[in-house]
């Protein structure tokens, strides 16, 4: 944000059960957001991103069907699954910036990428590890590598053998070993 130093943000999810109100008036939002019941644990059902600069006021809503709809186009659905919140954060500030800073979205994708190693996983891997995750036993998982192991490429094996054996401790940590979860 060299360009515009001074804009300031206000990124947050809308909880079901907040008061929120925003309206916008000749050029400046103004908005309004109760937190109501901040640390239990409610549905999320929307959020906004205010940008305020000297080029002026922006508010970017996002509802939660249209996060949704966003996350089942992600390749990275077992991340969502982990960091749900998070996701629909980054999602809404992405979306503000890139309708209100269509010249510096390209080096936030750039950045953002960066931050995504993923074990080197191929988006076809995904599944895989997605999978991984599911087993339910040792024996599921047992089986799974079986079927799986001749049609993983030499690539990924290193990913699909460290996936399966963190699972396999997960399992054994838990005490699961042949009985379903």
């Amino acid at each position: 944000m060299q360009k515009y130093p001074e804009t300031k943000f206000d990124l947050q999810l809308v909880k079901d059960g907040d008061d929120f109100e925003f309206s916008k008036k000749d050029g400046k939002v103004s908005y309004f957001h109760k937190i109501n019941n901040a640390f239990e644990n409610r549905e999320v059902i929307g959020g906004y991103c205010i940008i305020k600069n000297k080029l002026g006021d922006f508010i970017e809503l996002l509802g939660k069907d249209e996060l949704e709809k966003i996350r089942k186009t992600a390749k990275t659905d077992y991340i969502w699954k982990q960091w749900t919140n998070e996701m629909y954060l980054k999602t809404i500030i992405k979306r503000a910036c890139k309708r209100h800073f269509k010249d510096a979205v390209v080096e936030i994708e750039e950045e953002d990428n960066k931050n995504y190693d993923l074990e080197n996983v191929l988006d076809g891997d995904i599944k895989i590890k997605q999978e991984i995750e599911e087993c339910k036993n040792l024996e599921e998982l047992k089986k799974y590598y079986n079927d799986k192991k001749e049609g993983i490429s030499n690539e990924n094996i290193k990913m699909f053998n460290s996936t399966m054996a963190k699972r396999k401790n997960a399992l054994s940590r838990e005490g699961i070993s042949n009985e379903n979860i």
